[in-house]
């Protein structure tokens, strides 16, 4: 008697289950607009998507570090930049007649300037002579 009224007791419960479940009330769903599209808002978030207005190329690391270099230490030339992985190399100009203390503060400077406008590379800069 016992696993008859137990496997009822079960059956009924089983049978149950699925109604009381599927008699919820919905409630309607509300879709949230994202500032300016793209899934989810990706456009405006993700800084290596290239439709970003913060995303940046080697060429354009390369442009703002001349530039940072050329309003800071305007004695210097720029003669060349070289990107490779996180270290950048760079090699600048000073005028003929600097002395040797003169060129390790431009160095020490140039690497200031660098760490402060472009912080993603770490800066290796030589400063000659012209």
């Amino acid at each position: 008697m016992l696993p008859r009224l137990l496997i009822g007791w079960l059956g009924l419960m089983l049978f149950m289950l699925p109604v009381l479940t599927a008699c919820q009330s919905q409630q309607d769903a509300k879709v949230k607009a994202h500032s300016s599209g793209g899934a989810l808002g990706i456009v405006d978030a993700n800084p290596n998507n290239p439709l970003g207005g913060s995303y940046r190329t080697y060429e354009s690391d390369m442009t703002v570090m001349q530039n940072a270099l050329n309003r800071s230490l305007p004695q210097l030339q720029v003669q060349a930049i070289r990107l490779n992985g996180t270290t950048a190399h760079i090699r600048l100009l000073a005028p003929s007649g600097t002395a040797d203390a003169e060129l390790q503060k431009l160095q020490q400077e140039a690497v200031r300037v660098l760490a402060a406008d472009a912080p993603r590379y770490e800066a290796k800069v030589t400063v000659e002579r012209s």
